[in-house]
């Protein structure tokens, strides 16, 4: 929760003192659930503060390609903040982070998400059960995403 409220804080640094004349706007890159049917990619969507995105909040499945078609440049993503971690809000969280090193970050990128429960894992347990020595993907593990 305290991440979540960190990312928040930053929102506001970039946002409280004009929002008006469109300085910020939200782009939905996939609204669809987990169903294969519903010609839509999941979960994702941008904010855009003075034509950069600067956060992307969840990852769903197909939101990549949006993410492509959408103009946007991943370097000048600063957070990606997951609203929780079923598959349609964090599929794509992985392409993201490969993508990170052709595309030669040189910034840190934050990661917040919640703390978890009986049911869904810790921000810090999804991070670590992809990236981690023993993860799903331990070749992404050397990258620029702080978590």
């Amino acid at each position: 929760m305290r991440k979540i409220a960190a990312l928040l804080i930053v929102l506001t640094l970039f946002t409280s003192t004009q929002c008006q004349k469109q300085r910020v706007s939200l782009q939905v890159l996939g609204s669809g659930g987990p169903e294969l049917n519903d010609k839509r990619a999941s979960s994702s969507y941008l904010v855009w503060l003075d034509s950069k995105a600067v956060v992307m909040i969840d990852a769903g499945g197909g939101s990549s390609y949006n993410f492509e078609k959408s103009g946007a440049k991943f370097n000048d993503i600063k957070a990606v903040a997951f609203t929780h971690f079923h598959v349609d809000h964090s599929a794509d969280f992985s392409e993201y982070i490969k993508y990170s090193y052709f595309s030669l970050r040189k910034e840190d990128l934050l990661v917040y998400g919640p703390a978890g429960n009986k049911v869904m894992p810790a921000a810090t347990e999804f991070i670590s059960a992809l990236f981690k020595k023993d993860g799903a993907y331990p070749y992404l593990n050397n990258n620029r995403a702080r978590f």
